[in-house]
């Protein structure tokens, strides 16, 4: 049987030989969220444990939710040493929630300022958002400008910032994320 991750690897063979990618100058790395297991984050063991799975399955990198590390962000030489000791990369620090700021429909400036630091101390890659659509033109301009300052902000860490859309930034022909894309400093 072909596994998922041989089906999207042969894709991306497939894009790069029809010219999407430039010979030599990008290669694909498939990472996984850890979300898909229960982890207790009291238990920095159990996330561990998650991500050997993630090692054991063959993928090169994987994106976890802030709440599964954030307890090793006063202390994190050990965790730092154990996660690269698994020889994947940290792709991400993701922070998704049932409730966003109301001013910005993303997280509050003092979460991603807190879970950036601690997750570029982990080694993560990224700090990746999740957020949830504004009711109006003003609330998108807000959250576009809250998420420019949360890329600047991870930009000075040697972060980069990734948005995790959902299905609503594509309600309405992809209002929503068409404005994000156009309202947001691709430098950041």
């Amino acid at each position: 049987m072909t596994s998922r991750r041989e089906v999207l690897l042969a894709a991306a063979g497939l894009a790069a030989g029809r010219g999407l990618w430039a010979a030599g100058r990008a290669k694909v790395h498939l990472g996984c969220q850890t979300n898909a297991w229960a982890i207790d984050p009291r238990e920095f063991s159990n996330v561990l444990a998650v991500i050997r799975k993630v090692k054991d399955y063959g993928y090169d990198g994987f994106e976890t939710g802030f709440a599964n590390v954030q307890t090793q962000f006063d202390n994190p030489a050990a965790a730092k040493a154990s996660l690269d000791a698994m020889g994947l990369k940290f792709i991400g620090v993701h922070i998704f929630l049932n409730q966003y700021d109301p001013a910005t429909n993303v997280a509050p400036a003092e979460l991603y300022e807190r879970v950036s630091t601690g997750g570029a101390k982990l080694g993560a890659e990224r700090l990746i958002l999740s957020g949830t659509p504004p009711q109006d033109q003003a609330g998108r301009k807000r959250k576009a400008e809250a998420l420019n300052r949360a890329g600047a902000f991870a930009q000075k860490l040697g972060l980069k910032l990734a948005y995790h859309n959902h299905g609503p930034e594509f309600a309405n022909r992809g209002e929503e994320i068409e404005f994000l894309i156009r309202e947001t400093d691709p430098a950041r």
